[in-house]
């Protein structure tokens, strides 16, 4: 997203610290996987996720990130080029084909995550798209997990938005004049979703903000 490259430092200086959800994400993982996981990060940004699986001591063999900003995979890159493979890719058109071609191997992956992504996916067809071929890149025993982001149940946020109707605003950044696409999607919608990509859920859970309802959790395989 051009908005990001534009304002990559503050963004990514606003993504320093780990979700209070992600503390169900890592017992998950320690629960239902023994060995070390491969990781595929959609929409990895400065890389956040990444630090969380370093300093909670999450066993990873692989980690690939793919973002769409290149000043934000910048600064990943330059935190952690010893730890993962980062791509620059649109999660809406190539990114399979980039892992193809830049991996070289049909790598599938225990853990595939989409945090702060599906908000900026731009219909409803290409939502289901995104986890039917994240679905497709999973292990056997693999586990996708993504948050809906609830904006939408906040006038904080509505209020000052350009409403553009069927949950669809542009949405400022910190009061800045750049505008960014974001699309609300309640749990009713992430059950469509769900049952459009043919993505069985296995786990569902509100957290994140001051009262722990900003993000909505889904986790599938």
């Amino acid at each position: 997203m051009k908005l990001y490259d534009e304002l990559a430092t503050d963004f990514s200086n606003s993504r320093a610290y780990p979700w209070k959800g992600w503390g169900k994400v890592k017992e998950y993982v320690e629960s239902n996987f023994t060995e070390s996981v491969s990781v595929l990060d959609l929409g990895c940004g400065n890389g956040r996720f990444l630090q969380f699986l370093i300093d909670q001591k999450i066993n990873f063999a692989d980690f690939v990130g793919i973002d769409s900003s290149d000043e934000l995979l910048k600064i990943a890159k330059e935190r952690y080029s010893d730890n993962a493979e980062f791509i620059f890719a649109d999660l809406e058109t190539d990114w399979e084909t980039k892992i193809i071609e830049e991996i070289q191997d049909p790598v599938r992956y225990d853990v595939i995550v989409l945090f702060g992504v599906m908000h900026h996916i731009s219909s409803f067809e290409k939502r289901v798209e995104i986890l039917r071929k994240a679905r497709s890149k999973l292990k056997e025993n693999g586990v996708i997990m993504v948050t809906y982001w609830q904006f939408g149940s906040y006038p904080r946020f509505t209020d000052k938005a350009e409403n553009l109707g069927n949950n669809d605003y542009m949405l400022s950044f910190n009061g800045e004049s750049g505008a960014r696409f974001c699309h609300f999607t309640d749990e009713r919608e992430a059950e469509k979703i769900e049952e459009d990509s043919n993505c069985e859920l296995i786990s569902s859970y509100y957290s994140d903000g001051g009262d722990e309802k900003l993000n909505l959790y889904r986790f599938y395989k």
